[in-house]
Order: structure tokens, then sequence, then C-alpha cells
């Protein structure tokens, strides 16, 4: 076919129960600590069908980030209108202090909508069918979050670096050994904050034991 040129502007800005679908980005805490855990909730709202969706975060720059992988999505209605609702979920802890801006996350997906237009059926409709496959570019807005320093320490104090709250617990698999014998120390560390950032504990066994350290296991919740 003869090449035919396309005129792209930005679409008006729309109410959101009038528009098909758009996203949203939000945290849960937009003054938090330097080293407090945050939440980064980007979701994504469509009343027609979606397809090939790809979704580039944002690079959360002056922040550690971790996505849970566990995606969730949920029915709501919106301005008298339902709409599927799926969550990505990011862990955010802020490295730094000071005003940080999170970029905004763009969302490229495919619109499935129905031909309004009527005509009359022919051959290509079997082809191509009645729908058409619209693409669309979304991003979600930048959010600020004002980082806070955390209230000065006691001199001759230690710090573990953590900010949250947390508990730790440990325990041996078995106390009754013969000498030559192994047993297991566990030590669990448990709470809300950034405890990606745990420090070794330091493990004070007696001198008639030899230790070996063993790689720790996060799990992110």
């Amino acid at each position: 076919t003869t090449p035919i040129g396309v005129t792209i502007s930005r679409e008006p800005p729309v109410d959101s129960g009038q528009r098909n679908v758009y996203v949203t980005a939000e945290v849960s805490d937009p003054a938090p600590w330097v080293g407090q855990q945050l939440i980064y909730i980007f979701r994504l709202f469509n009343a027609v069908q979606v397809a090939d969706a790809k979704f580039q975060a944002p690079d959360f720059n002056g922040f550690t980030a971790e996505e849970l992988e566990d995606r969730q999505s949920h029915r709501t209605v919106v301005n008298g209108r339902e709409f599927i609702v799926t969550e990505v979920v990011f862990i955010l802890v802020p490295i730094k202090t000071g005003t940080l801006e999170i970029e905004p996350a763009v969302l490229q997906v495919g619109m499935l909508q129905r031909n309004r237009r009527p005509r009359p059926f022919s051959g290509m409709d079997a082809f191509f069918g009645r729908s058409q496959m619209t693409t669309r570019i979304l991003e979600s807005d930048p959010i600020t979050v004002h980082v806070k320093d955390l209230p000065p320490r006691p001199p001759a104090t230690s710090f573990s670096g953590l900010v949250g709250r947390f508990e730790i617990a440990a325990s041996l698999d078995k106390t009754a050994m013969q000498v030559g014998d192994s047993t297991t120390l566990a030590v669990t560390i448990s709470g809300t904050g950034n405890i990606m950032d745990t420090p070794t504990p330091a493990i004070p066994a007696p001198p008639e034991f030899k230790v070996y350290a063993d790689n720790p296991e996060a799990q992110i919740q």
C-alpha cells in the first residue's frame, strides 16, 4: 500500500471515570526517615480488555528497591464504572536525606476495542475481525518524597542501621551432644523496616566450639 502520514498529539486530560485505561502510583509515606521502609504501589485500571503489557519501573534514584513477585488483581468501581485493577508493589528504602523525586512509571499496553463504525460485513472481517488493537503509552505522575535525617544518637552508642520495628530470636536444634557432634544455631530477625540491611549478628559462642557461618536467607512479604 502507499505510505500514510499520521500526526500524533497528546490526549487531553480526561476524568478517570471516563477513561478505559489509566494508571496511578503512590507511596505509603511521603515524609519518611532515612532508612525507613516505604511501599510503592503502581496500579493499572482497565475497563476494556488489554494485552501485551510492558512495564518500565522508575529508576528509584536515592532508594534501594525490591519488587514483590506476586502481582495482585481485583475489581473496583470508579465513578460508576467497573475496572480491573492490577498492582505492582515495590519495597523502597531511602538511602539519603533531602527531597527526592520518583520518576513516572511507564506502561505500554494494547487495548482491544470493538470497531464502532458501522459498515457492511465483508470477507476482510473474517480475517481481521471487528475489533482493533490500539497501543497506548501510559505514565504515572511523579512522586516527591521528603526524607528526614534520623534523630541524633547519644554519644558512644552503636547503631545497627535498621529503622523500624524488629525482633530477634535464637534456637538450637539439639542441646545434648557428644564431642565432635554438630548442632545448628538458627538466628531469626523479623519485623517491618529495612530488614534487607540487617548486619550479621555477633554469635557469642563459647571457646570450646568451632563456628561455621552460613549465608542468610531473606523472605520479603
